[in-house]
């Protein structure tokens, strides 16, 4: 199972679903696709367990 798990440490990332803010936590699922952007800058601690996959941009 390829789980994703975030806690934004500074600043803000945001994808389709919303904006993760300094002190929040989130969890993505096996399988979800998604782009993770920020407009102002974030540090972020990532946990990835089982790898990721990573697609090219403009691709699916």
């Amino acid at each position: 199972m390829r789980y994703e798990q975030i806690f934004v440490l500074e600043g803000s990332v945001s994808d389709d679903t919303g904006t993760c803010a300094a002190g929040d936590y989130a969890r993505r699922p096996p399988g979800c696709v998604h782009t993770v952007r920020s407009t102002g800058g974030a540090l972020v601690l990532a946990v990835m367990s089982g790898g990721t996959d990573s697609v090219p941009d403009g691709r699916s």
